[in-house]
């Protein structure tokens, strides 16, 4: 969501966060997307992601646009590498941002990884379509002989018949569907509870955002996460006044948290 405030609503959303990992037995990955200059800046600052988490990135020199995407891995697991591809087919400057984890006994240099994908697909309908040309992209490099098994996840901008079947036609599995959601399910949406007024009814609700995966990992939960974290008091009746919204939302987003299992 373009909107005013975008430090004040980061931090709020980063409080939340904090507090709801400490809830999470688990090592966490978390994927941000639409990142600013300002967002990097304000992360690094924080005590409890510089105790807890790397960072892909310290500034924002390798984004293709003035956002792009972002990712924090917990301290508790190894990374072997981190990589971007960018789409060629993007008019937005869209990526996948790559994380290998070696896992398991295989955790040792030239082993298999874990390989994870932060990535936000093209916005928007298009004629022809990007997104499909995006997916299979990033795809091909969860398919590679090194990956015992890889999760692309993030805002995918599902909002398409043809984006239903990406998934299958890439040889991933949908996170969602695997724990048993229907297609279509209120359950599932993770965008328009919280849209600028007038966007919902335009555009609906829908699962925008998805975990998809492949190879020896099976999902142990799924839910979604974030929904009515605000804006409070001088600032967020400042962005009420701003943007036509009923609540002062510090994203138009809902989060999806994957419990996910290496076989």
């Amino acid at each position: 969501m373009s909107a005013p405030l975008p430090t004040q609503r980061m931090k709020s959303a980063l409080s939340y966060l904090s507090s709801y990992i400490k809830t999470l037995p688990n090592p966490v990955v978390i994927f941000s997307q639409e990142t600013l200059s300002s967002d990097i800046d304000l992360i690094k600052s924080l005590p409890w992601i510089r105790e807890k988490f790397y960072i892909t990135d310290i500034d924002d020199s390798r984004f293709w646009v003035y956002y792009g995407t972002f990712t924090l891995v917990d301290k508790r697991l190894p990374v072997s590498a981190v990589f971007r591809v960018e789409y060629g087919p993007s008019a937005m400057g869209r990526d996948g941002l790559f994380v290998d984890i070696p896992v398991g006994e295989e955790a040792v240099e030239g082993g298999k990884v874990l390989r994870v994908c932060n990535t936000h697909l093209e916005s928007l309908p298009r004629n022809p379509p990007y997104r499909d040309k995006q997916m299979t992209v990033a795809a091909g490099f969860l398919h590679e002989d090194v990956v015992r098994a890889g999760v692309i996840a993030g805002d995918l901008n599902a909002i398409e018949e043809f984006d239903k079947r990406l998934h299958v036609e890439n040889d991933l599995k949908d996170a969602f569907l695997e724990a048993g959601g229907i297609e279509g399910d209120d359950n599932g949406w993770t965008w328009g509870n919280q849209s600028i007024i007038g966007q919902r009814e335009k555009h609906g609700r829908g699962r925008l955002d998805k975990v998809l995966f492949c190879g020896d990992v099976k999902v142990d939960g799924l839910q979604r996460f974030g929904n009515g974290v605000v804006l409070e008091g001088k600032e967020g009746n400042m962005l009420k006044k701003a943007i036509p919204v009923e609540e002062a939302w510090v994203t138009d987003h809902e989060g999806v948290r994957a419990d996910l299992v290496i076989e």
